[in-house]
């Protein structure tokens, strides 16, 4: 009854994953305007968005693509998929 392929538990992994990335990025900036309205120092501000993006790029390329992958190859190798395995 809830058997799917694994095409849609790819698609599925990867609508959470992005959707998670939204979260976060809004999240991020809503903290960001706070921090502005309690320090309007632009040049300090800008440095933090800046350390923040440089963070982000190093979590994503050495943790977040690795569990990506580990979860894209888990998927694969299941004999009879069913939809809660994303």
């Amino acid at each position: 009854m809830f058997n799917t392929t694994h095409q849609t538990l790819k698609i599925l992994a990867a609508l959470t994953w992005y959707s998670g990335v939204v979260v976060l990025t809004i999240k991020s900036m809503t903290l960001f305007i706070s921090a502005y309205t309690i320090l309007p120092e632009v040049l300090r501000l800008s440095m933090l968005i800046i350390i923040g993006i440089v963070i982000g790029l190093i979590k994503a390329n050495y943790l977040f693509n690795k569990l990506c992958f580990k979860n894209l190859q888990r998927i694969a190798s299941l004999q009879n998929p069913k939809i809660w395995q994303f």
